[in-house]
């Protein structure tokens, strides 16, 4: 199963990503460049998730809070 989609991904991008033998396989240029660049792209992914995560619970973010001076309570 996961070799038809290794074999589906290359067939995409035009490019093999291992080099294989009877021995087993190892990453091509392409595939070592594919790997470090999809790496890349997931921590930036999880680096969305966790901000919005914490924008959502009001982990980060302002808050400002400002006075009107027509509804402050002015004393005698």
């Amino acid at each position: 199963m996961v070799s038809r989609r290794v074999q589906k991904l290359e067939d995409e991008l035009g490019v093999s990503l291992f080099e294989r033998s009877p021995s087993g396989a190892r990453l091509t240029v392409a595939g070592h460049g594919f790997i470090c660049s999809s790496r890349t792209i997931l921590r930036q992914v999880q680096t969305a998730f966790a901000d919005a995560r914490s924008a959502g619970v009001a982990a980060t973010g302002r808050l400002r809070i400002g006075l009107v001076a027509g509804f402050v309570a002015q004393r005698p």
